[in-house]
């Protein structure tokens, strides 16, 4: 969590969907909720650095699309 969204005491639930290529590799992030772009900003700067096992379909490696949800709040 940012420093600044830590210092204004800030809460959000960013929700994202991440477009993986076959590979495995992320092509793109797409927000689909968030209030506050200082977060969702730290969501996108992390989730374009994942790496997955992609799913095979017939034997070959596919594209696929996951919707993740990140849940901000300061104790």
């Amino acid at each position: 969590m940012p420093d600044e969204a830590i210092e204004a005491g800030l809460r959000d639930y960013v929700t994202v969907d991440i477009l993986f290529n076959e590979a495995g590799d992320v092509d793109s992030v797409v927000p689909r909720s968030y209030k506050h772009p200082v977060l969702l900003e730290a969501v996108l700067a992390v989730a374009r650095n994942w790496k997955i096992e992609p799913p095979i379909e017939a034997g070959r490696r596919v594209k696929t699309t996951v919707r993740q949800s990140f849940q901000f709040e300061v104790e």
